[in-house]
């Protein structure tokens, strides 16, 4: 959403995975009026439809080049206009004939109030050429054998001209699309060794005898395992596979027995090694990206639930900051201070109690479906609400504490639960087993 200080409206934007698909104003105040539907052809921009305001629409065609949106149509009216723009999205406005559409550079929605575009998990400043914050994957997207990408500002390692970035992720981007090859490569590979086995088998084997066909049935077991099975089976599996097919003799001495390998051997155990090593980055890309969204949509509903419950914000803020809840929660974690503790054992827990400032850590319970903590409470059972709603209650209780709450006030630990779910989800808390 969008609010416009100037003429007081709010503008949503309905979107899927990062895509704006509609766009609905509040002329009225919570009352969304649709103005504008976007339709697309793969991952490219086809046509935008806006409302006349008399009940119709206006079709407009859209006519990309390498950096975005270059023409667009008008087939009912006859009419087309053109925007012009510089390598890394820079609106050339002397040289255009539109000024005003939001559709300037790749995919990326541009403000009109702010000028930055919304590129899914960050801004992008096109004057600027580079990002307004650090890749959310952070040094993960970093590689010394490309020094451009050290800078976690930059566009695609600062080239717009061969690469785009849809979601902000650029380098996270890139290794999955290399992990997609690489697992195609592996499949392909694996069916080729099968077909091959089985074809030559039967007038081959009685004459090299059967092992040569043992081991090839047992490569392709390896590959497709290592492209299908989750990335701990898949890594055990070839690196015990490559041990076997080596010979018990590595064990006594590696050297000698890798040195009497067949190429396809050794090349077969490289594989195995270097494929755990992909499987176990690009399950942690994944985990992290989970984690992320979670926290993410967590947050937006905590903030939704906030601006909707009056007795919700008054419960959290029960010491009377000036500083709205809502506010703090969204500046703490645009400060990236909602962060993910794997050493934590709690579900939850805050730093400094100096509300937008404070920070907020997450224990790994905090992402499973049943959330506990150290001291046995499942906090799922106690609010007697689901997963989601569970996190939306966790956040809200740390952030009661970063507003001056802590549970030596009367009543503790159970009265702050009971307070925040009766006032922020209208439930009575299960209570009896106690809280430990």
């Amino acid at each position: 959403m969008n609010y416009d200080y100037a003429s007081s409206q709010q503008t949503l934007y309905a979107n899927n995975g990062g895509t704006t698909l509609s766009e609905y104003i509040e002329y009225t105040a919570q009352q969304p009026t649709w103005t504008k539907s976007y339709v697309y052809l793969g991952g490219g921009l086809l046509s935008t439809a806006t409302s006349n305001g008399q009940g119709g629409e206006n079709i407009e065609f859209n006519h990309p080049d390498r950096l975005g949106t270059r023409t667009i149509t008008n087939q009912a009216a006859g009419t087309s206009s053109e925007q012009a723009t510089l390598p890394f999205g820079t609106a050339l406005n002397a040289e255009s004939t539109r000024t005003n559409n939001p559709n300037r550079f790749t995919s990326y929605d541009r403000s009109n109030i702010s000028g930055l575009d919304y590129a899914v998990n960050r801004s992008y400043d096109s004057k600027q050429g580079r990002f307004t914050q650090v890749d959310p994957i952070k040094m993960g997207a970093s590689s010394l054998a490309s020094p451009q990408t050290l800078n976690l500002y930059t566009y695609c390692g600062n080239d717009p001209i061969n690469h785009t970035d849809p979601d902000g992720l650029f380098f996270g981007s890139l290794f999955r699309w290399i992990g997609k090859i690489l697992k195609a490569v592996m499949i392909a590979v694996a069916v080729a060794l099968i077909v091959i086995a089985l074809v030559l088998m039967p007038s081959v084997a009685p004459i090299l005898g059967y092992t040569v066909f043992a081991k090839m049935f047992a490569a392709a077991g390896v590959l497709l395992a290592q492209a299908l099975a989750p990335p701990k089976i898949g890594a055990i599996i070839g690196i015990v596979t490559g041990l076997i097919l080596a010979g018990p003799g590595i064990i006594v001495n590696f050297a000698e027995t890798i040195n009497k390998m067949a190429r396809w051997q050794k090349l077969l155990m490289a594989s195995n090694f270097v494929g755990a090593i992909a499987n176990s980055f690009a399950q942690k890309k994944k985990d992290e990206k989970k984690r992320r969204g979670i926290i993410e949509q967590t947050v937006s509903r905590v903030v939704s639930r906030l601006n909707k419950k009056p007795k919700c914000l008054k419960t959290i803020n029960h010491d009377g900051y000036d500083l709205s809840p809502a506010a703090a929660i969204s500046e703490i974690f645009n400060r990236g201070n909602i962060q993910w503790n794997k050493d934590l054992d709690v579900s939850a827990q805050t730093g400094p109690n100096q509300t937008s400032d404070g920070v907020i850590e997450l224990g790994s319970s905090f992402f499973d479906k049943i959330i506990k903590d150290v001291r046995g409470n499942n906090w799922n059972k106690i609010t007697g609400l689901n997963e989601h709603r569970t996190r939306e209650f966790i956040i809200l209780h740390e952030l009661r504490h970063l507003f001056g709450s802590d549970h030596s006030m009367e009543g503790g630990l159970e009265r702050d639960v009971t307070e925040i779910l009766k006032d922020c989800f209208g439930v009575t808390p299960n209570l009896s087993g106690g809280i430990k």
